[in-house]
């Protein structure tokens, strides 16, 4: 297995590749993951995508979130169907329960061979600055370029 530890990256047997990012964020800023992949590794057939979200802030009364899901999709398209693992917004006290994570596909927009975009989208929605933490995986059946976070 060979391993890019400074872009997050894992390839594994096969092809497929994993994205592990972790760091701060601020709950009540919006935050952008924009991941180029191949979705066409497959000869235009189907792909999949595995995403697990959690950010934290407290150790008591839920202040965490986790998004956690399977996306089917296929070549450049840019729609996909999901199943739901786990939405878990966290509290209502403080306005925690605030905030969600948007996932859109770009049929084109990245380089090859990774012409596809993968866009997590933290949205804020009125969620308090509370100092937090994350961690972001994704795995892929095929490969991922590099992340960018703006």
């Amino acid at each position: 297995m060979a391993i890019d530890v400074s872009g997050g990256h894992f390839i594994g047997k096969g092809g497929g590749t994993m994205l592990y990012v972790s760091g701060s964020i601020n709950p009540s800023q919006d935050l952008l993951w924009t991941i180029p992949y191949n979705g066409n590794h497959t000869g235009g057939g189907g792909v999949v995508f595995t995403i697990r979200w959690i950010m934290n802030h407290w150790n008591t009364s839920s202040y965490y979130k986790i998004n956690e899901g399977y996306y089917f999709t296929f070549g450049t398209n840019s729609s996909y169907q999901r199943y739901n693992l786990r939405e878990v917004a966290g509290t209502s006290g403080a306005s925690w329960n605030a905030g969600h994570l948007d996932i859109t596909l770009a049929s084109s927009g990245g380089s090859s061979p990774n012409n596809q975009l993968l866009k997590i989208q933290y949205d804020a929605d009125g969620a308090p600055a509370y100092g937090s933490a994350y961690v972001l995986e994704v795995n892929f059946s095929g490969t991922l370029g590099a992340v960018s976070i703006s």
